[in-house]
């Protein structure tokens, strides 16, 4: 407690509630702690008081997330050592004798309202079983959708611990203006009518005509921020995936055009086509032109495709490989169609640079490893200039 205290005292801008939630996350004799809190909350805040706390006690401080992404990102805010859940079940059922953590622990589980009941009870089991003392703090927001095929663990959790061992960090501080709080609330709880009203009263929002005279808005708004800041990343949400397609295309022809996307190395693949998962009028796959400069997303996990620093050319650690979702910028094509083309794709990974900042890293995919049971290529790969 007074280690904690130290801590809060050194936080500047901490909330009471923010207080509140770090003393109940050390509360002794109590093995589980749940600190609640909406998006924008603080609640990485908070946990980095009780990771430094545990810490100075010479514990272990373990941060598990649903994604290996997002495990990079929860240790660039908390320098904790940090992986998905199915990388630590994983892991942990490999390793023989019977205690399969090494030392005192914190083990932190961020967005455990994502975390499906079958992984959180096999999760704490573990924790449980072990000789050493294992402090575990579930955070997130148990208001959240359920896990897909699986029920709340953190619903239930928070309704079974003692209620000293549960806190609620309610007041949002990632937006500066109270009425985009009240937004972003309205929209948590589905209420997006409410929400569009507010940006509404603020003129925040743009009505168009058609959509095609809203995809030419986009375009233009795109291309202006492109203009003004040209080392940051770019970025449109759509509806559907669809629509996602056409934006990507339009995009991209205009990045071309501007000699953002060199076509003199380009390669055409197939590709799955994510429209389909949606109509069965849509074809399975589609076909798709990628060259040196273009931003793309990957599709599926490869544990065997290893992540390696730009600069000193090593591997990271076995955590850190290829997953569905990671994004980067195609920095090199050659080989040939009957060879298989070896792309080369840079991907900034947070966490990984000097003192916890973001690193330049890169990985080689061979199209010909992605051969199917008909001798067909279909890469997992895709344009990433715009998103669902």
């Amino acid at each position: 407690k007074e280690v904690v205290n130290k801590y809060i005292e050194e936080k500047v801008g901490i909330t009471p509630e923010q207080e509140n939630a770090a003393r109940r996350s050390v509360l002794p004799n109590k093995f589980i702690s749940v600190v609640e809190g909406f998006a924008g909350a603080g609640k990485s805040y908070t946990m980095s008081v009780v990771t430094k706390s545990y810490k100075e006690k010479k514990y272990d401080t373990i941060g598990i997330t649903l994604s290996w992404k997002a495990a990079n990102v929860l240790k660039s805010e908390t320098n904790m050592n940090c992986m998905s859940m199915a990388s630590f079940l994983t892991a942990r059922n490999n390793r023989s004798g019977n205690d399969s953590i090494s030392h005192d622990s914190l083990i932190v589980v961020d967005e455990a309202g994502l975390i499906g009941l079958s992984q959180m009870t096999e999760f704490l089991t573990i924790c449980k079983s072990s000789r050493h003392h294992v402090k575990v703090i579930l955070s997130g927001d148990s208001t959240q959708l359920n896990p897909i095929g699986d029920c709340n663990s953190l619903e239930i959790i928070k309704n079974i611990i003692p209620k000293e061992a549960h806190a609620v960090i309610s007041e949002i501080r990632r937006q500066n203006s109270i009425s985009h709080r009240s937004a972003v609330l309205f929209l948590k709880d589905g209420k997006s009518g409410e929400a569009l009203y507010i940006y509404q009263q603020q003129e925040m929002l743009k009505f168009m005509n058609s959509q095609s005279d809203l995809i030419g808005e986009v375009l233009k708004d795109y291309f202006t921020a492109l203009k003004h800041k040209p080392n940051d990343s770019m970025l449109v949400i759509a509806m559907d995936n669809k629509l996602v397609r056409e934006l990507s295309v339009r995009i991209r022809e205009i990045l071309i055009k501007i000699g953002k996307v060199d076509m003199s190395t380009a390669i055409t693949l197939q590709i799955p086509n994510d429209s389909a998962k949606s109509s069965n009028n849509e074809p399975k796959y589609i076909t798709q032109d990628f060259a040196v400069g273009d931003v793309i997303h990957f599709k599926k996990n490869d544990k065997n495709i290893k992540l390696k620093d730009k600069i000193t050319n090593r591997e990271y650690d076995a955590e850190t490989f290829l997953t569905n979702k990671t994004n980067g910028r195609i920095s090199g094509i050659s080989g040939s169609k009957e060879n298989g083309y070896e792309i080369m794709v840079d991907i900034e990974v947070p966490g990984k640079g000097p003192n916890g900042t973001e690193a330049l890293a890169y990985v080689k995919i061979n199209t010909k490893l992605y051969t199917d049971n008909s001798n067909k290529i279909l890469v997992p790969i895709d344009l990433n200039y715009a998103i669902t």
